[in-house]
């Protein structure tokens, strides 16, 4: 044998001598509270105990089963559960076992292990400690109230009479279908005080143009390829520095590129929403009151037209007469809410936890970190028939004196308008 030989041989010689064998313990693994590990905040009043059995022995199986719960991982180690302990129980069931002790408090955290009896009827070790929170269990347990912020201008425009009005000519031009189609709809507004701020807010099937004073404010949206336009939300212009005090003239066009899928009168609407240098608001909203026609002549839109021989515009009926659907009042688009609150802590700190929600989507940051890695939050839900919560803990954000929460607030799926249908 040369050298290098002898070499080898000494290392295969030395791992082999020390190479220790990998042994795992055997008996309950992976326990599960409502199919979560150690889950912080359930509102199970009857939380359901899961494990499994680790041991790859051939044969191996579990016989029966013991749960205990207990305030403390001491009561458990003691081998006395202070709250409920399921006795030696001859089963082989490790899937939702459920708890049958004393009514669970809010706000607390609870400790359990299970003890499960092998094929030969011993006992594995028990397992280790686990534990489970309960969340606020019950109505009375919130003590928060609802906050939220609304704009002036968002609170103006949701609450302004605006009605969806139709030409009454409109229904002659269904036979003749020469789309697209345009509807020109005027009115003067008076502007009785020095202007602050002003957004125009409108829309109209299959899309809308704007124009105060002769000066264009919306451009209708062009054709899509796909022929898809989802019309019933509102756009939103700028027009602050378009009116001027006394008389203003708001000029809106409807264009129809499709045959109007609500009957043969393709509504539209608009609300004109001014805020005031001292403060008060005005809305100015389509009505019966506007005057109509179709394709109107070029000048149309300037102050100066004669509109004395159109028409006037009349109120919108869906097909199906008084009884239909309604169409509804188009959603604006919400901006992003900020909310801030400061508090002071004024003793040491042993836990601390959130308890959240909101009827959109929300992040919440405390003393500038963010709480959690949750996005969309609180999830989509039927917001009619419930609103789930999030629970955080937040110990390690708190410190002793002054601390500051804040909350990013958005529409979400509580009010935005889905896209297909817009409202």
């Amino acid at each position: 044998m040369n050298a290098r030989n002898r070499r080898t041989l000494a290392v295969f010689c030395l791992i082999a001598l020390t190479r220790v064998p990998f042994v795992t313990a055997q008996g309950p693994a992976e326990l599960r509270v409502d199919n979560l590990s150690n889950p912080l905040g359930i509102d199970d009043p009857a939380p359901k105990f899961s494990w499994q059995l680790d041991d790859a022995s051939r044969g191996a199986k579990q016989t029966a089963y013991q749960v205990e719960v207990a305030a403390s991982p001491g009561e458990l180690g003691s081998g006395k559960a202070d709250l409920w302990s399921s006795g030696r129980v001859a089963s082989g069931q490790s899937l939702n076992v459920r708890y049958s002790g004393p009514t669970l408090r809010s706000s607390t955290r609870y400790y359990w292990r299970v003890t499960i009896w092998g094929a030969d009827g011993n006992p594995y070790d028990s397992s280790e400690p686990a534990w489970f929170e309960t969340g606020l269990m019950n109505r009375d347990a919130w003590k928060a109230d609802w906050i939220g912020y609304e704009t002036a201008e968002e609170a103006a425009v949701r609450h302004a009479p605006a009605q969806w009005i139709v030409s009454p000519e409109a229904s002659t031009l269904a036979k003749k279908k020469s789309l697209p189609e345009r509807f020109a709809y005027r009115d003067v507004i008076h502007i009785d005080k020095a202007v602050k701020a002003a957004a125009l807010f409108a829309t109209a099937q299959d899309t809308a143009a704007a124009w105060i004073d002769g000066a264009q404010v919306l451009e209708a949206a062009p054709f899509p390829a796909w022929h898809q336009m989802p019309w019933k939300k509102f756009m939103r212009a700028d027009v602050t520095a378009k009116l001027t005090q006394g008389d203003n003239t708001l000029a809106l066009e409807s264009v129809l590129y499709t045959e109007p899928s609500d009957g043969p009168a393709p509504p539209a609407i608009a609300t004109l929403y001014v805020e005031y240098t001292d403060g008060s608001t005005k809305t100015f909203s389509t009505s019966s009151a506007w005057k109509t026609a179709i394709h109107p002549p070029d000048g149309w839109q300037q102050p100066d037209f004669d509109d004395s021989a159109w028409k006037t515009a009349v109120a919108f009926q869906p097909p199906g007469g008084p009884m239909a659907a309604p169409l509804g009042h188009p959603w604006i688009p919400d901006s992003v809410k900020v909310l801030r609150h400061t508090f002071n802590v004024v003793s040491p700190i042993k836990s601390a936890r959130i308890y959240s929600t909101a009827l959109g989507e929300y992040e919440l940051f405390l003393n500038g970190k963010r709480v959690s890695e949750d996005y969309f939050a609180p999830g989509w839900t039927d917001y009619r028939e419930r609103v789930v919560y999030q629970t955080y803990d937040v110990t390690p954000l708190l410190v002793e004196g002054q601390n500051a929460i804040g909350a990013l607030l958005a529409p979400g799926w509580y009010e935005t308008p889905l896209e297909w249908y817009q409202q």
